[in-house]
């Protein structure tokens, strides 16, 4: 993991620690599948890899998944 992804990894601790506080128990979290870094962070995190669907927005597709915070 190159330093950039520990200080992505340390946010995202920080903010889904936060979520945790108001009672959300599991959180989705969209990447597009190119970003291979936030990929490894999310999946470092236990994210687990729901699915991939088309974004109606933009058009492209995006990578689903799940973080269990309790």
């Amino acid at each position: 993991m190159h330093l950039a992804d520990v200080f992505e990894a340390n946010s995202a601790i920080d903010g889904l620690t936060r979520r945790r506080g108001f009672g959300v128990s599991k959180v989705l979290i969209t990447i597009f599948p190119k970003n291979k870094s936030s990929i490894k962070v999310t999946e470092a995190l236990g994210g687990v890899y729901q699915d991939t669907v088309d974004d109606q927005k933009s058009g492209h597709q995006i990578n689903r998944y799940w973080i269990e915070l309790e």
